[in-house]
């Protein structure tokens, strides 16, 4: 494994960052990751993802972290695929 490390700052309210390692020979990855965030949520919780399975931003799974305004942190694994058409 190669290591390596990136830095992303959020300078807008309501927005969403991402980077993404997309290679078809990859077969094993593992990865250890930091987040800080310079205040406490206020109005919103803050979130902070690790996506895996990734083909592209509507079809993935992702571990999720929402940091709540009450100061707990709520672990979310959530599946990202396009809604299938009604009936």
């Amino acid at each position: 494994m190669v290591p390596s490390a990136d830095i992303i700052d959020l300078t807008t309210d309501y927005a969403s960052r991402h980077t993404s390692l997309r290679d078809g020979e990859i077969t094993d990855v593992g990865m250890c990751s930091v987040a800080r965030f310079d205040k406490v949520p206020t109005g919103e919780a803050c979130s902070y993802a690790l996506s895996f399975g990734y083909q592209d931003t509507h079809n993935n799974y992702r571990a999720r972290l929402s940091f709540l305004t009450t100061g707990a942190v709520q672990l979310c694994v959530e599946e990202r695929s396009p809604t299938p058409p009604p009936g």
